[in-house]
């Protein structure tokens, strides 16, 4: 996992700032012609490695019909417990745009991976291919998504 460096309250309270990591744009969400026609199809995670990565977001896929969940509820659970286990507090920030979505979220809190989930988790980070950033400017990555 890739983590920042953090310090003063945030280091005193074990609150850990953990990067934006390989599980959060693969969640099976979008199809490839949904990002082909906007910025994210731009990014080399979603373009040109699009048809690689398909196969991490089968492998998160088959982990949450094990656990009857969404793809994107075993992403979050990964990452909360993942941060657990490093002993650091995550508050996820999911890019929920319906309510629905950020509801559905929420059941990533009862989602209790184990070990084999885990260890399938951090290997397919490792399968992931390019990268989610167009530009070198994180400003202008979220400009007018606000």
């Amino acid at each position: 996992m890739k983590t920042a460096t953090h310090s003063g309250a945030l280091s005193d309270q074990k609150v850990g700032i953990i990067k934006a990591t390989e599980l959060n744009d693969l969640t099976g969400t979008l199809t490839k012609e949904q990002v082909a026609d906007d910025f994210r199809g731009s990014t080399s995670r979603m373009g040109e490695a699009w048809d690689a990565n398909q196969k991490v977001i089968q492998i998160v896929a088959e982990v949450a019909e094990r656990h009857d969940a969404t793809n994107a509820q075993v992403a979050l659970a990964w990452l909360l417990q993942r941060a657990a286990q490093m002993g650091v507090s995550a508050v996820p920030i999911p890019g929920s745009r319906k309510p629905e979505r950020a509801l559905e979220n929420l059941g990533a809190l009862d989602l209790s991976l184990d070990g084999e989930d885990m260890s399938r988790l951090d290997w397919i980070r490792s399968l992931v291919e390019g990268t989610r950033n167009i530009v070198d400017n994180p400003t202008w990555i979220s400009s007018g998504r606000e």
